[in-house]
C-alpha cells in the first residue's frame, strides 16, 4: 500500500503509487522540471527535444525478455 506522508521529503511520481496496486515490471521516466507543481515551474526546450528523442528510440527498439527476466534489445 502506498501512503503519501506530508512530513517526508517528496520527489516521487505516480509510478510508485501505480506499482503498489498493479504488479508490473516498469520504469518511471519523464522530462525533468525545475520546481514541479509550483507557480514557477520551468523546463527547457532542449529538455523536451531530448525526451522526445529518447522515447522515440525506446519505442522503436525491439525488447525481449527471457524466462529469467533478463532483458535484451
Amino acid at each position: 500500500t502506498y501512503n503519501n506522508k506530508t512530513g517526508v521529503r517528496g520527489g516521487g511520481t505516480l509510478g510508485k503509487l501505480v506499482n503498489a496496486h498493479i504488479s508490473l515490471v516498469s520504469i518511471d521516466i519523464g522530462t525533468p522540471i525545475w520546481s514541479m507543481h509550483s507557480a514557477v515551474e520551468t523546463g527547457g526546450s532542449e529538455d523536451i527535444r531530448t525526451s522526445v528523442n529518447a522515447l522515440s528510440a525506446f519505442y522503436s527498439a525491439h525488447l525481449s525478455v527471457d524466462e529469467n527476466n533478463n532483458y535484451s534489445i
